[in-house]
């Protein structure tokens, strides 16, 4: 049976399985790359000691119209399973795009001649993810994360692992944007190793026992575990991308956006 769930913004969205299956935009103009954008319009911020590339293009869609208006129409899932990761809903797209070609640029050298890491070069996934800002998030939420799940046999280097995240905002009316971080108790910007992962895993858990109150994004301001050290700012067709070792949140306030009161972005992660 369908489950349906009306947003703050009045969008209702259904749940059919749909998590597990395709939207397929195989020919689709709303994914074609502005190339003249990768010559002109790049900014890299190197982040910690291991100068992780957090790489910035603005303008990046050659048409973001049909992408910001097929964010609006596609099918969309909040299986509750998948989307402990913000509060709101995920469709998963197949899109016939050369995202990993952008990638490959930036990230492949630093993986294997700084961290050591050979770069699988796994199957992108793609996805819309709206998160509804009137809702508020849980715990686990409410901090920076890395996105390479150590506890389910992921790890840097293995097949299975995608090693970087692509982020295109959507959203006309922009505010916020995505927070790099550094772990205080850690020392560190980024985990690339199960027991560093392991350590951080204790670190939130006792944070997050001791704190059983918090329903809010962290946003810019500090605790005893996260130090913000760098901020993406949102903006109509900017990219990001950052390794998923590296810890990120988005920050946004609860009326930072209109029509929808939702924060959009096209992701991929390579």
């Amino acid at each position: 049976m369908a489950i349906k769930r009306k947003m703050s913004s009045g969008w209702v969205f259904e749940d059919k399985d749909m998590y597990n299956n395709y939207n397929v935009y195989e020919d689709s103009n709303a994914f074609k790359i502005n190339a003249q954008s990768i010559k002109n319009s790049i900014t890299s911020y190197p982040i910690g000691n291991h100068e992780a590339p957090v790489v910035v293009i603005d303008d990046f869609l050659e048409t973001p119209s049909l992408a910001h208006n097929l964010a609006q129409q596609t099918v969309y899932s909040n299986d509750a399973s998948k989307m402990h990761a913000s509060p709101g809903v995920r469709s998963i797209l197949k899109v016939n795009w050369n995202i990993d070609r952008v990638v490959k640029n930036w990230f492949q050298n630093w993986y294997q001649g700084v961290l050591d890491i050979e770069y699988q070069w796994p199957s992108p996934s793609t996805t819309f993810t709206v998160i509804d800002t009137s809702e508020p998030l849980s715990p686990p939420q409410c901090f920076p994360h890395i996105d390479v799940a150590y506890s389910n046999g992921q790890g840097l280097g293995k097949p299975n692992t995608q090693l970087v995240a692509v982020l295109i905002y959507l959203n006309k009316d922009c505010k916020g944007g995505t927070g790099i971080y550094k772990h205080k108790k850690l020392g560190k910007h980024l985990i690339t190793n199960e027991d560093d992962f392991n350590q951080y895993s204790k670190f939130q858990e006792e944070h997050e026992k001791n704190n059983p109150d918090i329903d809010s994004n962290i946003n810019d301001s500090e605790n005893e575990l996260f130090e913000l050290v760098h901020m993406v700012d949102m903006k109509y067709n900017r990219m990001v991308m950052y390794p998923t070792c590296l810890f990120h949140h988005p920050i946004y306030s609860k009326d930072d956006f209109k029509t929808p009161n939702c924060r959009v972005v096209l992701g991929s992660f390579v």
